[in-house]
């Protein structure tokens, strides 16, 4: 069906599946549902809300797409002590560069939602592949996100050329 109806590479573009085994070895730990509810990694278990969890404690991310990330990171920890090291490598590294780390939190806070973007940008061209068609406003819309997302995406490389030999790790 999805190859009638020519998405089937948008849908599923690296056709790449392979089963899940949360027992096999992975670089990050995998917690169930009432594991997270009972540690209060990511909401509290009296209100539901993020006040007084572990994500609320450590979070300090300034971007939607920062504070999805870190989500992630919080609620599927690393496991392999070399990664956990790295990662604390890099973030004490970051802490003793303070201007760097205010030059990247001030243009990333500036960005607009990057990951968001990238997908609606993807929806709008899976839209009208599937129509065939492309009405005027929908190619309006479709113009001002990539053109939105395409200035974000060079700032965020001009970040990194500017702040790249600064870093070891």
């Amino acid at each position: 069906y999805l190859q009638e109806c020519k998405i089937d590479m948008d849908v599923f573009p690296s056709r790449d599946f392979s089963s899940f085994d949360p027992l096999m070895k992975q670089t990050y730990l995998v917690l169930d549902g009432p594991s997270l509810n009972n540690l209060e990694i990511l909401q509290n278990s009296t209100t539901n809300t993020i006040e007084g969890s572990l994500l609320q404690a450590l979070s300090h991310c300034v971007t939607a797409f920062g504070k999805r990330l870190f989500r992630m990171w919080v609620s599927r920890p690393l496991s392999a002590s070399k990664k956990i090291i790295e990662r604390l490598d890099a973030v004490e590294e970051l802490e003793g560069l303070p201007e760097i780390f205010e030059q990247i939190s001030e243009t990333l806070k500036a960005l607009p939602d990057l990951e968001r973007l990238v997908a609606r940008v993807r929806q709008r061209v899976s839209k009208t592949l599937l129509a065939g068609t492309i009405a005027k406003s929908v190619r309006v819309k479709f113009m001002q996100d990539l053109r939105e997302m395409l200035s974000g995406l060079i700032e965020v490389h001009d970040l990194c050329q500017k702040t790249k030999n600064s870093f070891t790790t």
